[in-house]
């Protein structure tokens, strides 16, 4: 008698987007999986200041503010030890350092009674607005 076994894949579980990165400050992220057979082996299309550990999933770096853009797209891939994979896209923010954050009316009010004209750009991405002030 023949005893099969069910064979499950990799999912990759990580919650997508991927939290902000901010320049000039170090970005850290674990990518997380779950199904296949460990261990896992990681891989992605990556911007240049971004790196990963192909062992841990963790994604690391620190982004200059001549990187800073609307967002990224990061195409993921992971493997388990019997060659299954599984790709996923993920989007990553990145803030200027410059951008200062805007919490309730105060804040707004804050921002505006410096006297500096500024502009809004709205943009729709992944099913959210985001709003950026320059």
């Amino acid at each position: 008698m023949t005893e099969t076994q069910a064979v499950t894949l990799p999912v990759i579980t990580t919650r997508n987007p991927l939290p902000a990165a901010q320049a000039g400050k170090r970005y850290r992220q674990t990518l997380s999986v779950t199904g296949g057979t460990e261990p896992y082996t990681w891989a992605a299309g990556l911007p240049a200041w971004l790196k990963l550990n192909p062992n841990t999933g963790v994604l690391y770096g620190r982004p200059a503010e001549k990187d800073v853009g609307p967002f990224y797209c990061v195409s993921v891939t992971v493997m388990d030890a019997a060659g299954q994979s599984s790709t996923s896209m993920l989007s990553l923010n990145l803030w200027s350092t410059r951008t200062k954050a805007l919490t309730g009316d105060t804040a707004l009010a804050e921002f505006c009674a410096a006297g500096s004209s500024f502009g809004i750009a709205l943009m729709f991405v992944f099913g959210l607005v985001l709003i950026l002030f320059s």
